[in-house]
């Protein structure tokens, strides 16, 4: 299964994860918009699922999905020890992880967390392109192609109309 998510870093767990509850979670009409595990903290790891759908996410479908991850977890057991699983929506300033999400907001306003270089850490701009290995960021009059293996993270900057 080749991964839905095109940035960030994706570790094993990540991948195990993702292959785990994406096809599961789609059928049921869900988009699973992006894992983050943390392991071991004082309570045990914990997986957190950010979840969208067509008509929008409410509490009732994060505890539909709570209910089918944690029942795929259960029998995949993919995390070792204890572990808490959150799910979320994915909020106004979604982090944007897949090809959907990002070509879903073309033309907005984002902010993206770059891994640690030469160059800057965070760039803020108007996401004008997805190329197969870079974005294409407008800053002010200037265009700038962001290669995605920089990217270690890109949220959608909500603009209230103010």
């Amino acid at each position: 299964m080749s991964s839905r998510f095109i940035l960030g870093h994706r570790t094993e767990m990540l991948s195990r994860l993702e292959a785990i509850l994406a096809d599961p979670l789609e059928g049921m009409g869900f988009r699973l918009v992006d894992i983050e595990f943390q392991p071991q903290g004082r309570q045990g790891a914990v997986v957190r699922l950010y979840v969208d759908r067509d008509e929008g996410i409410d509490i009732e479908g994060c505890t539909e999905v709570s209910r089918l991850a944690s029942s795929l977890l259960d029998v995949e057991d993919p995390v070792q020890g204890a572990y808490n699983l959150e799910v979320s929506s994915p909020g106004l300033d979604r982090r944007l992880a897949t090809a959907r999400d990002i070509d879903a907001v073309l033309g907005e306003k984002v902010q993206l967390r770059l891994i640690k270089g030469e160059e800057r850490r965070n760039m803020t701009g108007q996401l004008m392109a997805r190329r197969d290995e870079s974005l294409e960021l407008k800053q002010g009059d200037a265009m700038t192609a962001v290669p995605l293996e920089r990217i270690q993270r890109m949220n959608l900057i909500y603009d209230f109309g103010g």
